[in-house]
């Protein structure tokens, strides 16, 4: 490059100095000039931070030749022009310059995360061309579900939106057992096409490891607080189904000594009876194990007028573990809370009385009386009301 000054006419190079003038977007700068066109492009990204990822391309525009254009130089021609380089622009390709698309594999390769699920898509692809390419009618595939999370504290379904009984759910948190899991996944493979169907029996273990990740990457984090106002929370726990082997249900009540009537107390003598009864009956249903995994619905209010919650249980979930998400949705401490079952009796004189019976936190939800659509409440400081 040869520089005479504007300012001072008498001010100039002696000779060919080798240096060029580097434009990128609106930065120029003075950098040595390389003899390769490696060694400028390295110089180029050092120097103005240029990622490694991203393709670079050189123009020039002060030559005749160009008539006043810029003219890409390329890898080729560039020892040729290297020594006649002053001023060069540089121009960014942000998903880099000739970069091959990766050809998709019909063998999943052995990798974990995210990998793994964005090849299994790519292979099902390239199998379903495969199979237009034959002769045969393509269908397209089963919608792509939704990954869920597994928990192995809690299992829930988070309505946010609505009160209990309302029809406006927006939105849902699904938390699934392992077994339903796996449930699913044969359910989704009979549905899929048949080359679906050899691909996920031939590499389960690909598909499985992505998702253990994944749920691993969830376990770590905290669950976020949900808002006490305005909140129907689902939970899932463990719920007990009428044995089969029984002729007909008896009454429901929740084994605990404490018992709050809302008119007099002479129920509970009589609730405790029915309590044991029922306690019985728990444990004959337990014993057959045909009870514990159905879920059921149940209504929980709080000592608030907006505490109301509709939850989704099990009879096998323990009640310490509903009272816990009972407390989080109503945001109550749980340390002095009480999940209390409600239950309508006779008393003396023939007439309903609404019952309430303490459930035991180490007791679960079949054992404690509950039953599909039973209504519960939480009492905070609660202490036996004298006679």
């Amino acid at each position: 490059m040869h520089i005479i000054s504007t300012i001072n006419q008498k001010t100039q190079s002696d000779g060919d100095i080798p240096v060029v003038l580097v434009t990128l977007d609106a930065n120029s700068k003075f950098l040595p000039r390389p003899e390769s066109y490696e060694a400028m492009d390295h110089l180029v990204r050092d120097y103005f931070e240029v990622g490694s990822r991203a393709g670079l391309k050189f123009e020039v525009s002060s030559w005749d030749v160009c008539g006043g254009q810029n003219v890409e130089v390329t890898e080729a021609a560039y020892p040729f022009l290297a020594p006649l380089l002053d001023c060069v622009s540089v121009v960014v390709v942000p998903d880099g310059r000739n970069r091959a698309m990766p050809t998709p594999s019909a063998t999943p390769p052995l990798r974990g995360g995210d990998e793994e699920i964005a090849d299994e898509q790519a292979v099902q692809d390239h199998l379903a061309e495969a199979e237009s390419s034959n002769g045969r009618a393509t269908t397209s595939p089963p919608p792509r579900r939704a990954l869920k999370v597994e928990s192995e504290d809690e299992d829930e379904e988070v309505f946010v939106g609505s009160n209990y009984g309302d029809d406006d759910v927006n939105e849902s948190v699904n938390i699934h057992d392992d077994e339903e899991e796996e449930h699913e996944e044969e359910e989704e493979e009979e549905d899929a096409p048949h080359a679906r169907r050899v691909l996920n029996k031939a590499f389960p273990s690909a598909k499985k490891q992505a998702k253990r990740k994944i749920v691993q990457d969830s376990d770590e984090d905290e669950p976020a607080p949900v808002p006490p106002a305005r909140v129907v929370v689902k939970q899932e726990i463990p719920a007990e189904r009428p044995s089969t082997s029984q002729a007909k249900p008896k009454p429901k009540p929740a084994p605990k000594a404490h018992a709050e009537s809302s008119k007099a107390p002479a129920p509970k003598s009589r609730g405790a009876a029915n309590r044991s009864e029922d306690a019985g009956e728990s444990s004959r249903a337990n014993a057959n194990g045909s009870d514990t995994d159905e879920r059921f619905k149940v209504y929980v209010t709080g000592p608030e007028p907006d505490h109301r919650a509709e939850f989704m249980t099990r009879g096998g979930h323990l009640v310490r573990k509903v009272l816990a998400g009972v407390c989080r949705t109503f945001d109550l401490d749980p340390e002095h809370a009480k999940l209390m079952l409600c239950m309508p009796l006779p008393n003396g004189d023939g007439e309903i009385e609404v019952v309430h019976f303490e459930c035991a936190n180490d007791e679960t939800i079949a054992r404690s009386g509950v039953k599909p659509n039973a209504k519960l409440i939480v009492r905070v400081g609660y202490e036996d009301e004298e006679d």
